[in-house]
C-alpha cells in the first residue's frame, strides 16, 4: 500500500533573520554595552530601558542615548563590538521552539537561511554557538541598513536557486519586509520581539513559523 504524503506546500524557502527571529540576543546586547560603558567611563547603566528601540540600531545610536560626553561614542563602540564577538556571546540564548521548528522544516524538505546587520564572521559565530548552524542552507550578512538586509537576502536567494514565489521573508524589521515585499517574496513579521506593522500578517510566537508549512500551493504550476 502506498504511502499517502501531505502535497507540499507553497513555501520551499523560508529566509529569517538570524539576529531576532531565531536568536534572543537581549542579554548579550545588555551586557556588551554596560560593560563597554562601565569600563571606558565608569558609569553603571541599565541598558534594558533602551533594548527595544535600539537593539537593532549601531552601537552609535544606543551610546548617543546613555553617554555623557559624546566625544566616547567612537571608542566605546568599538569596545561594545569586541565584548559582544568575544564575553557577550555566551549568553546567546534561541527562542523558545526554535530548535523544533528548524527540525520540522528540514524534515518536511523546506531550506532555511538567515540574515544578519552583523559582520559575516560575528553571524557565524552566533549561529554556531547556538549550535543553529547545522539548520542552515545559507548564511549572509551584510550591513545594519534595510538596504543591506535586503541584499542579504538576495544572496540567500540566489544561493538556493528556489522561485521567489516559493521562498519566504520573516523578520520583525516593518522596513526590511517593505522591501522583501516590494521584489516578490512573501513577507510575515515576527511579532514575539513586539515589532509593529499591521500591513504583514504576523506570526505571535516562534511556533507559528510552522503555519508556513501549511501554505497553500500556487495557483500555477512552476
Amino acid at each position: 500500500m502506498a504511502i499517502a504524503r501531505r502535497p507540499p506546500g507553497r513555501f520551499r524557502a523560508v529566509i529569517v533573520d538570524l539576529d531576532e527571529v531565531l536568536l534572543l540576543r537581549e542579554r548579550a546586547w545588555r551586557y556588551a554595552i554596560e560593560e563597554a560603558v562601565a569600563a571606558t567611563t565608569g558609569d553603571r547603566i541599565d541598558a534594558s530601558k533602551i533594548s527595544s528601540e535600539y537593539r537593532l540600531r549601531p552601537w552609535r545610536h544606543a551610546l548617543s542615548v546613555v553617554l555623557r560626553d559624546e566625544a566616547d561614542i567612537g571608542s566605546v563602540a568599538s569596545l561594545c563590538q569586541d565584548i559582544y564577538e568575544r564575553s557577550a556571546m555566551k549568553r546567546l540564548l534561541v527562542h523558545e521552539g526554535i530548535g523544533m521548528v528548524l527540525d520540522r522544516f528540514r524534515g518536511e524538505g523546506v531550506e532555511v537561511a538567515a540574515v544578519s546587520r552583523e559582520a559575516h564572521r560575528t553571524a557565524r559565530k552566533q549561529a554556531e554557538s547556538t549550535g543553529i548552524d547545522r539548520f542552515l542552507t545559507a548564511l549572509s550578512a551584510r550591513g545594519d541598513r534595510a538596504e543591506d538586509v535586503l541584499l542579504a537576502v538576495s544572496d540567500c536567494l540566489s544561493f538556493m536557486e528556489h522561485d521567489v514565489r516559493r521562498c519566504a521573508v520573516v523578520s520583525p524589521d516593518v522596513r526590511v519586509l517593505r522591501l522583501a515585499a516590494g521584489i516578490g517574496l512573501a513577507c510575515y513579521r515576527a511579532a514575539w520581539n513586539g515589532a509593529d506593522g499591521s500591513e504583514f500578517p504576523a506570526l505571535a510566537a516562534p511556533r507559528d513559523l510552522l503555519s508556513l508549512l501549511d501554505a497553500g500551493p500556487l495557483a500555477t504550476a512552476d
